[in-house]
């Protein structure tokens, strides 16, 4: 039993009243409940406020011991402030050491643990939550297999087949077994589990069937059902040691249907595009009470994360402000990778935005399918009602979720705030992407922050859908591989070396199997090498390769175990594109978008004889894709030798491929004595990515440079190509929705904008401003580019009316400023889409730092108009070295020769902040200051840096919501 010693160093002693504050500190209130119209009770112990003894008997004490696979771990709860309430006394330990002890530790034993359950899945979870994970981590070496346990009703043995194939392809390591085999009982299959567990190891475990075949726990805790039990393995504790997940389904069609999609998901093979990976759906309750916690939530996820990692889609639907469960399903239809709802929630649906089971079998998402996350009461009541709304999800038919998470029992506002945040944290922080994975992350926050609610939470929140499955988190890439095409017979190894993009990929997990056993399987090293072993190959046997990745599309391929006779593979393609062999195009021999190309290919022959009379055809499944001549002819192939085709494929490229799209291919390849091969290749195809650069407002008016009621307002756009084709005939358009705005001249043209080019608007557009415009007035104008595909960008764009204030929010450009390296403008992190201002190098050490001593500034071009009570507001996120890196916001009343420093700010933001500050010392109405963000670096550590957005001098208001902006501005709003 480990012991705990506190050795405080400082202590401050001070009393209540010494400072006039109130008599008594506000008591602890208990969790509350999300349930409607609740009304939480005012909890007060008269006996502890009676007492002349300090509130906690320990500075520090173990409030738990649990076992986490290989990891024997100690909750701390250390009380730097105590408080004699009678007394109105308070202690604070200003600083000490925390001493924790382990007499009779058994490091042989550690040792072995840590070699027999180190879990490459489990372990980067549980381990941040551990102060000395990597103690004795020189121990162990990660192991490469992954031990996963099917159980299923026996009348799903057969639907399940492709899953299980696909699963062993993978590398993991499958032991398919019936309920009945195990005895048909939560013990039974438990103790299966046990001892697979204690004996070799446990990963995965796949539960297949309703409560009626695969039965559940109820919960010690939450006295409702529960599959957490079937994960605790080692200690009595309920933190579980494997990962475990339920296909809860009620026939034999929904388990194929489900382990069907679970295959093609992680296949991405569905061809509905990519779009749908950057789109979420977060909607929030419409509690009187708590709707603002609810929405904070989702802001945090919203703003933290998926705004700044590029979702360009982020549907935020709020129903205390009118989000109906309509907009929920329209998301859900335009596609999302997930939908995450918090709120008040019961058996068959969520209550607000109200949404029902009969919605979800009404979805129309086809090869678009969500994990579905529902922080709410009771829709997970899987073991107490024949289908419960998180299990409708699941069973649908082309429409529903991959993965189901919902509680079945009553959840609380606090923690499920909690658990939330660390689930997204989870993956943006982590990348931890699994879905098991996201549950574990989100109850250890609950642990952490929620003890004493913690069982509850881990016996209550369950996971419908396969554990191991791993979503789509954005744009997934496709991995490519180099190997052999042939090997020898009998015992061998295999180099193989894995690459996305041309870049070589670590940990990527190849695995070759003779499409039943694994022969073996491995992790890739930096370089993207792995060396894999094989045993008694046979003549004509056939390897399978498989090579998976986060993210990544998956590469599957073959190895033909050959003696003698011809072997043919792929070995080069070239693209034709300038009219001849039925193609047409640029003539840049680069597939863009829109072309029709002539596609040559070259084949090699590794056998050991002449091929003869070789032919080949090509497949495609991608929808950007239509092949109109499919077979090419070779003759003859020498052995050893390479041959091109003596005719092209005819390929034409349609809809609108984003820039860099990978099109796979099939390669058949055949010769006179039907000898069949087959290989794959892509090709890269080239588009526009068009994107507003700048957008700069000229008065046309008095001349005094400010935009005023009754002017107008000439735009000037620059447009950016990012992509790898042209942007072809780019017309654009502006619109409004203001009042007191005019639109004068909407239309105009870009012309062709070359590949990282700029294009500007020929002529301006012009706007009138109302005579009747209140000043100071924000207006916004929304400006889209179209070019001659189809493809195109819009953003919103906007300028101060009047003669004072100013308003920047880093979508016009960085004109206004006078911005001294490292400040310039970013799309990596931003508070209202899709840029802001940052101090920082973004190609500098790790990426995203600022340098050793930076003093670098930020400041307006020309001064700011002072309007009346004028009051300076922005938003940033700041992360710098604490105590020594400073970020200071400056103002200057004599242009610029001296600065007063107005705010300051040092450490991690941890955050999107608001911040605000009082300019009315600064001088009256009418005058002139300027404005100034600088960061400033001594010559020791640096950080991630500054990022600035929203920028805004206008008159006070009587109050601030500080909700931030709602993404994206024109969406689904609620």
């Amino acid at each position: 039993v480990p012991s705990l010693e506190v050795m405080p160093d400082e202590i401050d002693i001070f009393y209540l009243d010494d400072y006039s504050l109130p008599e008594l500190i506000y008591p602890h209130q208990p969790p509350v409940p999300k349930i409607a119209d609740y009304e939480a009770k005012f909890v007060f112990d008269e006996d502890v406020y009676s007492s002349q003894s300090p509130v906690f008997d320990f500075d520090a004490e173990i409030v738990d011991i649990s076992q986490a696979r290989d990891h024997r771990i100690a909750l701390v709860e250390i009380h730097p402030v105590n408080y004699v309430p009678a007394a109105g006394k308070v202690m604070i330990i200003k600083s000490g050491k925390v001493v924790l002890k382990t007499p009779a530790a058994d490091v042989k034993e550690t040792r072995y643990e840590k070699i027999r359950h180190r879990s490459p899945y489990y372990d980067p979870i549980i381990e941040p939550y551990i102060l000395n994970a990597s103690f004795y981590r020189e121990m162990w070496v990660v192991p490469v297999e992954i031990e996963m346990i099917v159980v299923a009703d026996a009348s799903y043995t057969s639907q399940l087949e492709d899953f299980v194939h696909w699963k062993k392809r993978k590398g993991y390591d499958v032991d398919l077994k019936t309920a009945s085999e195990l005895g048909g009982t939560t013990t039974g299959i438990k103790n299966y589990i046990q001892n697979k567990y204690d004996s070799d190891d446990v990963d995965f475990v796949v539960l297949v069937g309703d409560v009626g075949s695969i039965p559940a726990f109820t919960g010690g805790s939450s006295g409702s059902s529960s599959d957490n039990p079937y994960s605790e393995l080692s200690g009595s504790d309920y933190i579980p040691d494997c990962f475990v997940g339920r296909m809860s389904l009620a026939s034999a069609a929904q388990v194929s249907e489900l382990a069907g999609r679970t295959v093609v998901y992680e296949h991405f093979g569905f061809g509905s595009g990519t779009s749908w990976t950057l789109g979420v759906c977060l909607p929030a309750s419409d509690d009187g009470s708590f709707h603002t916690l609810a929405e904070n939530t989702q802001r945090y996820v919203a703003s933290t994360h998926f705004g700044p990692y590029g979702y360009t889609r982020i549907d935020t639907i709020w129903a205390y402000y009118g989000g109906t469960g309509s907009d929920v399903i329209s998301s859900i239809n335009a596609g999302v990778m997930l939908v995450d709802y918090t709120g008040h929630g019961y058996n068959a649906g969520w209550a607000g935005p109200a949404v029902s089971q009969d919605d979800v079998r009404n979805l129309t998402n086809q090869g678009k399918y969500p994990m579905v996350i529902s922080n709410a009461c009771l829709t997970g009541t899987f073991g107490e009602y024949s289908e419960c709304f998180m299990e409708t999800w699941i069973r649908q038919t082309d429409k529903g979720a991959i993965a189901s998470l919902g509680a079945s029992n009553s959840s609380y506002w606090d923690e499920d705030d909690e658990m939330e945040r660390r689930m997204i944290d989870s993956v943006f922080v982590s990348e931890w992407m699994f879905t098991a994975g996201m549950r574990l992350k989100g109850l250890m926050g609950v642990y952490h922050s929620y003890y004493s609610s913690s069982e509850y939470y881990f016996d209550m929140y369950n996971l419908l859908g396969d554990p191991s499955v791993a979503l789509w988190w954005g744009v997934p890439q496709n991995l490519s591989a180099s190997y052999p095409s042939t090997a020898t017979p009998g015992n061998g190894s295999v180099s193989i070396n894995i690459t996305t993009g041309g870049t070589p990929l670590e940990n990527a997990l190849v695995c070759i199997t003779d499409d039943g056993d694994i022969h073996s399987a491995a992790y890739t090293d930096p370089s993207g090498n792995v060396m894999l072993s094989y045993t008694g190959a046979s003549i004509g046997d056939t390897l399978w390769l498989t090579a998976t990745a986060y993210n990544k599309i998956p590469y599957e391929g073959y190895i033909v175990i050959s003696g003698s006779g011809p072997y043919l593979n792929y070995e080069a393609h070239f693209v034709q594109d300038d009219g001849g062999y039925g193609s047409s195009g640029d003539g840049d021999s680069i597939p863009d978008a829109g072309e029709t190309i002539a596609l040559w290919t070259t084949l090699r022959n590794s056998g050991t004889e002449n091929a003869l009379g070789v032919s080949a055809e090509i497949s495609e499944s991608s929808i950007y894709a239509n092949i109109t001549d499919n077979s090419s002819a070779f003759g003859t192939i020498l052995s050893g030798a390479t041959d091109n085709a003596s005719d092209p494929f005819v390929v034409q490229i349609i809809g609108n491929p984003p820039d860099e799209t990978d099109i796979n291919f099939t390669l058949t390849m055949t010769d006179i004595h039907d000898s069949v091969w087959s290989d794959d290749f892509s090709i890269e195809v080239r588009a526009p990515d068009m994107s507003l650069s700048s957008a700069d407002f000229s008065e046309v008016g008095d001349g005094d440079g400010f935009l005023e009621p009754g002017e107008q307002c000439d735009i000037e756009i620059t447009i950016h190509n990012g992509g790898g084709d042209d942007a072809k005939s780019v017309v654009g358009t502006i619109s409004e929705s203001d009042p007191y705005i005019t639109i004068t001249t909407g239309n105009s043209s870009f012309g062709n904008i070359s590949p990282s080019a700029n294009g500007y608007n020929t002529p301006n557009y012009r706007v009138s401003i109302s005579s009747s415009c209140p000043t100071p007035h924000i207006a916004y104008i929304y400006h889209t580019a179209t070019e001659s595909r189809g493809y195109s960008c819009t953003d919103t764009i906007s300028f101060l009316v009047g003669s004072g204030g100013f308003f920047d929010d880093a979508e016009s450009g960085i004109s206004h400023w006078n911005a001294s390296p490292p400040w310039h403008i970013t799309d990596y992190r931003w508070n209202s889409a899709q840029h802001s201002f940052y101090a920082g190098d973004e190609e500098w050490q790790n990426s995203f730092q600022y340098h050793d001593t930076t003093n670098s500034a930020l400041e307006v071009a020309n001064p700011i108009i002072l309007p009346s009570d004028p009051m300076l507001t922005f938003w940033h996120f700041y992360e710098t070295e604490n105590g020594y890196d400073t970020c200071y916001v400056e103002v200057s009343v004599d242009g610029g020769a001296n600065w007063e420093k107005i705010l300051a700010f040092s450490g991690p933001s941890f955050g999107w902040r608001f911040a605000s500050a009082d300019l009315s010392s600064f001088g009256s109405v009418g005058d002139p200051i300027y404005l100034r963000f600088r960061i400033y670096a001594d010559a020791g550590v640096h950080d991630h840096g500054w990022f600035v957005d929203d920028i805004a001098v206008l008159p006070k208001e009587n109050a601030y919501i500080g909700a931030g902006d709602v993404f994206p501005r024109s969406g689904i709003s609620g």
